[in-house]
């Protein structure tokens, strides 16, 4: 509302003014329901899945679930609500994560295309390694799709067994063994 409009309706309107004068007490959240696509009221179902995608999101440890300091803040906006175990966090993104991976599965299986796969290694801090894997596939309207098909850790060195070792057993959990157009690889030294 720009100041003349304002100031008309503080001196022609005093009663909607003050209706709309915004308290001082009280901050508006930019990441509120409406700016989310939230709905505005509480479940305990859809605060559950707001707890997943954080935990997935953020990458945070599922012990932290546990910690008084992080419950907190929730107990002051919803006195009742419930916060599962880091055990009941750990299933329930398991199973969620077998419940896309399936749904994914079922849909690479029923396409017709050929794929083509791009990979990339890497050791993470910890000194574990892995190898990623992208699908491309062209859909039934001529599009150009892609997505992650995995995270497959490496039990030994970023070496060309290994890595096929690696790359074999995800195409054939995913039923694209005998699907593939073509793999794409980074620089490859054993």
């Amino acid at each position: 509302m720009n100041h003349s409009n304002w100031r008309h309706l503080q001196q022609k309107h005093r009663d909607k003014h003050d209706e709309a004068k915004p308290d001082k007490k009280q901050r508006k959240l930019d990441c509120g329901p409406s700016t989310l696509g939230l709905k505005t009221y509480f479940t305990q179902d859809a605060f559950d899945e707001l707890l997943y995608e954080m935990f997935v999101r953020l990458n945070l440890p599922f012990n932290i679930i546990e910690s008084p300091i992080f419950k907190r803040p929730f107990m002051l906006l919803k006195e009742q609500v419930s916060i599962m175990s880091a055990s009941t966090l750990k299933r329930r993104l398991m199973d969620l994560y077998q419940q896309k991976k399936n749904e994914r599965k079922l849909m690479l299986e029923e396409n017709d295309s050929r794929f083509s796969f791009t990979t990339d290694c890497w050791t993470s801090p910890n000194n574990l390694g892995f190898l990623g894997i992208t699908v491309h596939w062209v859909d039934k309207q001529f599009e150009l799709q892609s997505m992650t098909l995995a995270f497959a850790p490496l039990k030994t060195s970023h070496c060309g067994t290994e890595l096929a070792r690696g790359f074999k057993a995800v195409l054939r959990d995913f039923g694209l063994l005998w699907k593939i157009m073509a793999i794409t690889l980074d620089n490859l030294r054993c």
